[in-house]
This record gives structure tokens, sequence and C-alpha cells, in this order.
């Protein structure tokens, strides 16, 4: 007898009927597209609620949803900046009750001799601001915030008063605190040098403190996979939050895999340490630098933005060598040596290079995963690529087997399955799984198909007549990062 889905067998009214069954219309890989979540701070000017997941879809949208200048617009800014094929989806989050808000000083003095520009970069944006001689400290000062407010994007405000620029944050917390402002960045090659005749004196933004609750974002992500989650928050709470919520998704019960980014500034020991401090497979923690003008978040986003679309493409392929949009290097004497290099990616740090054209590249990354639950070394995760290849294996596995076996009856090996029957046995099972594997390696996402072929395990579960156990012994392509060779030269 044939199992018909729709059809019942004792139809009495005479007529033709025909149902559709597409249980063998595909054997692919099917799979979700990938999404983007990003997590940051609004600002009171932005039209759209905080606590809500929403679509954005270009840096123009973020900044009517956040206000301009926002943290989740600057975010959404650098993130479209390097990819435009994702989707992306943003939480807003109002400033902590209570937070306080960063303030720097730009003072300056004297009179200038001669005219010329005061060449700053502020959170990474190059504002020239032009001085004459007819200038006094006061009338410089006022062209300052002039041109600062002539430039909304900007994560702060300026005001003025007697040759001294006062900059506010826009977003209470930590974040105004990461707003570098540098003056002559680019030094003599540029001709960037400060008029004769003046003084002037940085105090970057302090003083920004408690931030919103990064639960409240969480309890918001929807219950589908969220690829890539950006956190701008680094603290300890925080990304606790965000591993425990990732540990729960990655669950075999749940099956919403997710990778989570954060990252921070700092000199080599402390992002060390801090590296040090973590130990998960769902987290990568960036190493933005030590001196740039970059504000943390941005460079984090681009990063981010940069390397997800290829490990859509290809969750084994590295990322290495890729380059980001937006964002300036550190300078010469403050990028990281190869010890320091090494010393970050043995403590679950990712890393960058600064190539000669002052390009931030990708270098390797890592995920903060070090040791086994035991406390040996174990690098089974320590490339980010791999949760990325074993979430793409187990939701096409789950498909197929969703897509193929929907409503079948389950019967012992050797059992004669009647023509037409919804019926599956654990050999037939096996064999869609191996089927599926093929297409694994043909993306060369697998290998060893032949031993996974003669060690696959499925059978039927001895406790539960309904229900077939497999074991897949998956062997992932690895990612080709050193060469070594030894040149044995005769003269």
């Amino acid at each position: 007898m044939i199992s018909f889905n729709d059809i019942p067998n004792n139809v009495r009214v005479p007529g033709s009927y025909v149902e559709m069954d597409n249980t063998n219309a595909t054997n692919g890989l099917a799979t979700d597209a990938h999404v983007m979540m990003l997590i940051g701070q609004s600002i009171a000017a932005g039209t759209q609620n905080n606590e809500e997941v929403i679509d954005v879809f270009s840096a123009d949208q973020a900044s009517t949803f956040f206000g301009i200048g926002s943290q989740l617009h600057l975010m959404c800014k650098s993130v479209f900046a390097n990819q435009n094929t994702m989707r992306v989806q943003c939480i807003g989050l109002a400033d902590a009750g209570g937070g306080a808000d960063a303030e720097g000083t730009i003072t300056i003095s004297g009179t200038p001799t001669e005219n010329g520009t005061l060449n700053l970069h502020v959170a990474g944006v190059y504002v020239p601001v032009g001085v004459l001689t007819t200038d006094d400290s006061t009338a410089i000062a006022a062209r300052v915030v002039t041109e600062i407010t002539a430039n909304p994007e900007l994560p702060v405000t300026a005001t003025s008063a007697l040759g001294v620029v006062t900059l506010t944050a826009k977003n209470a917390g930590t974040v105004g605190n990461d707003c570098p402002v540098i003056l002559n960045w680019f030094g003599a090659p540029s001709n960037h040098f400060t008029p004769a005749g003046l003084t002037v004196v940085i105090v970057e933004p302090t003083g920004g403190a408690t931030d919103p609750d990064v639960a409240d974002a969480i309890a918001v992500i929807p219950d589908s996979i969220v690829n890539h989650i950006v956190c701008p928050y680094s603290d300890t709470t925080s990304l606790t939050a965000i591993k425990d919520e990732l540990d729960r998704r990655w669950n075999p019960l749940v099956q919403l895999e997710g990778h989570a980014f954060t990252g921070s500034k700092g000199t080599a020991s402390a992002l060390i340490t801090i590296g040090e401090g973590h130990n998960n497979e769902h987290l990568t923690y960036w190493d933005n630098g030590q001196l740039n003008p970059t504000p943390s978040y941005v460079r984090l986003c681009a990063l981010v933005g940069r390397a997800a679309p290829a490990i859509e493409i290809d969750p084994a392929r590295p990322v290495q060598t890729l380059d980001i949009k937006g964002c300036i290097g550190d300078k010469k004497d403050t990028q990281r040596t190869y010890i320091e290099a090494s010393a970050l990616l043995n403590s679950g740090i990712a890393t960058v290079k600064i190539s000669r054209a002052n390009e931030v590249l990708i270098e390797r990354m890592i995920t903060t995963y070090q040791t086994s639950p035991a406390g040996a070394p174990d690098i089974s995760y320590l490339d980010a690529n791999t949760p990325y290849t074993l979430t793409f294996l187990r939701q096409t596995l789950l498909n197929r087997i969703r897509i193929k076996f929907p409503r079948h009856k389950l019967a012992n090996n050797g059992t004669r399955i009647p023509a037409g029957q919804a019926m599956v046995t654990p050999n037939t099972i096996a064999g869609e799984i191996i089927s599926l594997a093929s297409l694994w390696g043909e993306l060369g996402l697998v290998e060893d198909l032949q031993v996974f072929a003669e060690e696959l395990i499925v059978k039927r579960n001895e406790i539960d007549p309904n229900r077939v156990d497999a074991v897949l012994p998956t062997n992932l392509v690895n990612q080709f990062r050193v060469f070594a060779a030894s040149l044995k030269f005769i003269l």
C-alpha cells in the first residue's frame, strides 16, 4: 500500500485525486542565509524603539533609527563599509540610568605666526581646521567647534570658551571613553604639523561610566540562528551573559548556533591578561590595537563585516589577509611585534596585521577556547572556522533528515519495504548521510570520505524503538596557515 499524506484510504466520492510530495524534490544542501546582529547604544534622536530587533539595510537608515552619531549608527556604518550582502539586524539600547558622559578638551594657546591647518582626527574621522595669522586662540577654538558640529556623524558634541574646546560624548557610559582625539596623526609625510606660534593640548574624553545591561538585548534575540553577534562591551559581566546565551543556543536540544565577537584596545600584556580570563569556543576577542585613531567598536564591526560574508561563502576557508575598510592602523612603533602577536594568539586573542600602506588586515581569527574542561591545552576549537564549519554540517544534516523523512515509519534493517510506503530503516538513513557527506566533500569541508562511510554508525536506539542514533566520524578540512621548509643548499 502506498503511503499518502493527504488522500485518505476510504474516499467514496468518485473522482481523481493527486497530492504533491516534495520529500524527494531536492538532494542538495539546505541552509539559511547568514544573519549578523549588532548590539549597541542609541540616542534620543533615534526613531526606533530600544530593546527591539529591527532589520537595517544601510548606514543612513541606521542614523535615522538610532540617532546620527550614536554608537549603534557608527557600528552599522562600519559594517556596511565592509559588506553589502548579508542581512543585518540591530538591537538598540538606551544609555544606562545614571550613566556618566565622557568629556575631553582641546586647549589652544598662543598666536599663529603662519597660516596653516590643525589636522585633527576625532574618532577616526579627519577634521581639518583652518588657521590664519589674524586668529586668536578663542577664534581658532570656535572654528574647531564649527568643523566638529559640521560633521554630525561624530560621536561627540563640541562647545568652546576662551580657547578651550569641550567635547562631550553623545552616548553615556564607557563608550564615550573610546573616542580618540589626535593631532597631526600622519605627520610630516602628509604635511601635517601645527602652525608656528600655536600650542595645542588634547585631553581625550574620559569619565564615561555605567553601560547598559546586555541582558536586555539578549532577552529579545529571536529564537532563530543568528550567525554573527557583535557585542561592543568587553567587560566580564556582559561577556558572561553573551557566552551563557551562546552555550544555550549550541545545546543539541536547541540547535540555534551563533558566534559572538568583541574586542578592545590596550597593550599586549593587558590583552593577554584579558584573553587568559576567557575560555569559550563561541567567542572571538579581537585585538583592536594599542594606539590608533579608530574607536574600538568601529574597528570591531569592520572586522566582523569583512569576515562574516567570507565565512558564509565557505566556513572552512581562512579569512587571513582580508583587508578592512574605514579604519586606520597603528603607527609602526605601536604595531604588534611577532612575539607579541604569538603571545596574543596563545592567549585566546584574535590578531590583525598592519600593511605597509597602513591597511588593517586580518591575521588570524581565533576563539577564546584554550583548554579542555579538564584543564589540558586543547586546540580543537582554536580557530573560528571550526565552529562555523560545524554549524554548517549540523544544519545541513538536520535539514536533510527533516526533508527526506518527515513522517516515516521505522523498521529494522533487512525488512522488506513495500513499494510506495513511507518507511525507513537505519541503513536507508545511513545512505542519505553518506550522500550528504559526499556533498560536504565537494565543498571542501570534510575529507577521508571512504573512512567516513566505513566507520559511520547508524542504528536503532536500544531503549526507544522510535529513535535512530548515529555517529558521524567527520574529519574536517583544515586551513593552510603556516609553511615551513629547510632549504638545504650546496656550494
